[in-house]
């Protein structure tokens, strides 16, 4: 299995928006510090349909601060909205390209994780989406 893969939890209305073409950059509080630019993103659509339903390469993580302005294009997000859920932390706005919808959506199960703690790492199956997101192998299929 190949490295620097990451699976993101993301609501149903802004899954919708990213598969249209209309949300072009996911906004969160942090960014994977271990993958290198360009990695890929596992889109895992929570609430409604609990499974893996696409993929993107992320090809660029803009960091903004308050006003966050210059990070608003792509992001379907008011500066309000910003405002409110940053609370006065930096934000991360991953850039999505490269974006692939299954026909099928995929179980969590079929990913592996990456886990670690101060003295140690390991893998497992995920059992659970992540919060936000996680590091993951990308699938052997997905990989070529």
């Amino acid at each position: 299995m190949a490295k620097d893969a990451v699976m993101i939890s993301i609501r149903p209305e802004w899954c919708k928006l990213i598969a249209e073409g209309k949300k072009t950059v996911e906004v969160r509080k942090s960014a994977p510090l271990f993958a290198t630019i360009p990695f890929k993103c596992y889109i895992y659509e929570s609430r409604e349909r609990k499974a893996v339903i696409g993929e993107f390469v992320c090809d660029c993580i803009q960091i903004a601060e308050e006003p966050y302005w210059d990070m608003m294009t792509g992001t379907c997000l008011t500066a309000r909205q910003m405002n409110e859920y940053a609370q006065g932390s930096l934000l991360y706005g991953w850039h999505i390209s490269d974006l692939v919808i299954y026909d099928q959506p995929r179980s969590i199960n079929e990913f592996i994780a990456l886990r670690s703690s101060t003295l140690w790492s390991w893998t497992a199956k995920l059992k659970r989406p992540p919060q936000s997101w996680c590091y993951v192998y990308k699938r052997e299929e997905d990989a070529k």
